[in-house]
């Protein structure tokens, strides 16, 4: 069986708050990627928190921004580009456990928004779930606002 080359490339290295060399990684197709798993793996985790709803989406029409640290990835941005609304979506935004609090969501940031204003964007949205503290925090200081609250009824 042969295996696919990842079409990954290396566009940036920056150091996180604790002066470590991260790698900053563009990912073209995360199907063909090995960043496919680190999503699936932390959209599981949300899912069993009760932060996402469990609905798998990101396959050949995503694309991601990722760190990785000696080898190894540490933290991703997965995103897809909704031309009609002008608008990148972040599907997913995880750093792993023990590498938080480091700086690496703030890094990968600016690499996303370079992408999106490449691809005609004028804005980055994301759905948060209510009870996602951490994730509400990162977006806060990457400049995120919120700008809609969407209200469900479950029955």
């Amino acid at each position: 069986m042969s295996k696919v080359a990842p079409l990954d490339k290396k566009i940036a290295k920056v150091h996180d708050k604790t002066g470590a060399l991260l790698e900053i990684w563009d990912c073209a197709s995360l199907a063909l990627s090995p960043v496919a798993s680190f999503y699936m793996r932390h959209m599981a985790d949300l899912i069993d928190s009760n932060h996402a709803h469990q609905l798998f989406t990101g396959g050949n029409n995503s694309s991601a921004v990722y760190a990785t640290l000696d080898g190894k990835i540490v933290g991703a941005i997965i995103y897809e580009i909704h031309a009609s609304q002008r608008m990148l979506y972040i599907l997913l935004s995880c750093v792993d456990n023990e590498y938080r609090g480091r700086g690496i969501y703030t890094a990968l940031h600016p690499w996303l928004e370079e992408t999106a204003m490449q691809q005609g964007c004028d804005r980055i949205g994301s759905i948060v779930h209510v009870n996602n503290a951490v994730r509400i925090a990162s977006c806060a200081k990457v400049g995120m606002v919120p700008e809609f609250i969407r209200m469900v009824k479950l029955l």
